[in-house]
């Protein structure tokens, strides 16, 4: 287990996460140094020395490309990818305010450009940006874009549906089916209470739920899923500590599909980013 710290001298930006390469052995992370420069630092996981990417000046929001590298990022208004090998970076999009940014294996990036734009999409080789179309359930899709494994089939698991308001949001996303688990049945009933904030989910037509504590569902089910999400309280919370334990990281990496996504809710105020 390695703690993420900053190069020396610096200080990691404040909702800068550092961003794990998809070979998992890198990081990338945007950090200031007492001058005030902010920069992306590339350091190997296995190491405690990083090493600043030149002419990154002012950047923010870094993504990986799928063969790990190649950096996408923003700075200055411009969506930049820099070879994280050396060399410079080359701008290939204008991006005033962005929200972040997605490179798929085609050599796609999807970006958002500036707050409730809508997405982007350009070739990684620089070209003309073209809006992508939502409509539909994906009407309310503005910020931080990802590519999916599969763009058009996968499944989401939600473990956690509580009052079903983050299943929501993703159900706007065109999902064709999401698997819900929860705990404790009067919290699925409670959510038509929360119709308006839900986005009336309990009504979506892809939407199973199961009442059953997670890591159950985890062991007994023989599924692969592409995204699985757990969006339970504070692991201070006698119910919900189970699922902040290796063994119950160890279950999502048995049921996740191989160029799959885990997503988790961490509070802040308590937990640091280990890796």
């Amino acid at each position: 287990m390695l703690s993420v710290l900053p190069p020396p001298g610096t200080t990691l930006d404040h909702g800068e996460a550092p961003q794990v390469s998809p070979d998992g052995r890198r990081l990338a992370l945007v950090a200031t140094d007492a001058s005030g420069r902010t920069a992306i630092y590339i350091r190997q996981r296995d190491s405690l020395v990083a090493r600043a990417l030149p002419d990154t000046d002012d950047a923010s929001l870094p993504f990986w490309s799928p063969d790990s590298r190649n950096l996408g990022f923003f700075a200055r208004g411009q969506l930049k990818t820099i070879p994280i090998s050396g060399g410079s970076p080359h701008a290939i999009a204008r991006a005033p305010l962005p929200r972040g940014g997605s490179w798929s294996r085609e050599d796609v990036i999807l970006f958002s450009a500036e707050p409730n734009a809508g997405p982007r999409r350009v070739p990684a080789a620089g070209g003309d940006a073209t809006p992508v179309p939502v409509g539909g359930a994906m009407i309310g899709f503005r910020s931080f874009p990802i590519f999916l494994p599969d763009a058009r089939h996968y499944l989401f698991l939600m473990i956690s549906f509580g009052n079903g308001i983050a299943t929501g949001a993703m159900s706007r996303h065109a999902i064709p089916r999401i698997q819900a688990v929860e705990l404790v049945a009067e919290q699925v009933a409670a959510a038509e209470l929360y119709q308006k904030e839900n986005r009336g989910v309990l009504d979506y037509p892809g939407l199973q739920i199961t009442i059953e504590d997670g890591r159950n569902y985890l062991m007994r089910s023989d599924e692969q899923f592409e995204i699985i999400t757990a969006d339970a309280t504070h692991p201070v919370n006698s119910s919900s500590w189970a699922l902040f334990t290796r063994e119950f990281y160890g279950l999502v990496r048995q049921r996740l599909a191989s160029d799959g996504v885990f997503v988790q809710y961490c509070s802040s105020m308590l937990i640091r980013l280990v890796i």
